[in-house]
């Protein structure tokens, strides 16, 4: 088929959209092991399509944290580079053992002499992240200038409405969030690892025009993609070097709710066979003592939460009620509400923001409902609550 048999898209193949991008969707969320041996070959593959030799050496990890972050200071030693403070402080709090193994396997043979210390840069091979250009912008511009914007239009929709992208996000956020101020030096580079099964969007978007559209590119070009295709669907993640690959073990576990979004409510929302994990209520990820012991927290911990999303889920989790009680919030209104036969009490928190106590006759539960700042009395809250009106304030 040609491109300009794509202009729009049949009913036939608008049919088959579905069931490719479930395919996808497996792989996206799988937490079945890597298969780190069809992962070695159709990476291996990859480097041939590009004029390089394999890999000297796979090394094989539980988890994409620990893939991003030894690649990034194996490739620096290979470099010339040191690890410094900032580094090491990062490998003495996260898997640091895990890290330093996968970085010994790496390059310890290679340069004799151990990970840590200064190892000579690879001359003529400083071809550290070109790889990770190479395969990306060769398939990826290719396919963009062969389809028609509108059909491809259709099957981005259709891969977006399928596809939850909180699962990748979250798992490149936390990495980067774990490195910190650490990233640079000899972590500068922790970004430059592919994504494995976290890429399963775009190979489901370029698959579908190959396989199901029959779409005809010049060259190898569609050989190039089928490798890259098995190389990201066979594990969790992988970084490439000239001289090593990284290559991460897939998903544990993944628990979400009915939306998509990440939650665990009482233990890991992601977690890996390495011990790493990653936490969530409700897609909003949490340290893990938010949700394993959220009576725990400390009134100084919550109030000290600059995220206010997280600050929110601290305190639900913690207990409004408690919160209010504990954290010098103030009274800014009371009353008994005739209608509802139901105590109210409008709080001001230390913030500013303003919570409408209610305690329900019928079940005796106790509620605290999220109000404006502007709202004076417990009877405009819960005229807000309840019809959403405008705020009419009384002299």
């Amino acid at each position: 088929m040609t491109t300009q048999q794509l202009l729009s898209m049949t009913p036939k193949l608008k049919a088959r959209m579905k069931p490719w991008n479930n395919q996808w969707a497996t792989v996206w969320l799988s937490t079945e092991p890597a298969d780190f041996d069809a992962a070695e070959a159709a990476i291996s593959e990859c480097y041939c399509f590009l004029g390089l030799d394999p890999p000297k050496r796979f090394v094989r990890v539980g988890s994409p944290l620990v893939c991003a972050v030894a690649g990034s200071i194996a490739s620096g030693l290979l470099r010339g580079d040191e690890i410094d403070r900032m580094a090491d402080e990062v490998l003495n709090q996260t898997l640091g053992d895990s890290i330093r193994g996968a970085v010994e396997r790496a390059v310890g043979s290679a340069t004799g002499s151990a990970p840590g210390r200064t190892a000579p840069t690879v001359a003529d091979r400083r071809l550290d992240f070109a790889i990770d250009r190479a395969i990306r912008g060769t398939v990826d511009s290719a396919i963009r200038r062969a389809v028609d914007y509108a059909a491809n239009e259709t099957v981005s929709n259709a891969v977006n409405r399928t596809f939850d992208r909180a699962v990748g996000r979250a798992v490149h956020e936390t990495i980067e969030h774990t490195v910190g101020d650490a990233a640079r030096g000899i972590l500068s580079n922790w970004h430059h690892y592919m994504g494995g099964q976290f890429n399963a969007l775009w190979h489901a978007h370029s698959g579908f025009f190959r396989e199901v559209c029959g779409l005809d590119l010049p060259a190898d070009l569609w050989a190039r993609a089928r490798a890259y295709d098995r190389a990201q669907a066979s594990c969790g993640s992988w970084y490439p070097h000239a001289d090593f690959c990284i290559i991460s073990d897939r998903m544990l576990g993944c628990s979400r709710n009915q939306r998509g979004r990440l939650h665990g409510e009482h233990g890991p929302a992601l977690q890996w066979r390495d011990g790493w994990s990653i936490y969530a209520i409700e897609g909003v990820r949490v340290p893990d003592n938010v949700v394993l012991t959220p009576e725990e927290q400390t009134i100084e911990e919550i109030d000290g939460e600059s995220n206010e999303e997280v600050r929110r889920v601290r305190i639900e989790r913690y207990g409004w009620l408690r919160y209010i009680e504990r954290s010098g919030a103030t009274v800014a209104d009371t009353r008994f509400n005739e209608i509802d036969r139901q105590r109210e009490c409008l709080m001001q928190l230390k913030d500013g923001t303003r919570r409408l106590v209610v305690s329900d006759p019928s079940t005796a539960r106790i509620y605290v409902l999220g109000v404006p700042r502007e709202i004076q009395t417990c009877e405009q809250a819960q005229a807000f609550l309840n019809h959403g009106l405008r705020i009419i304030h009384r002299s």
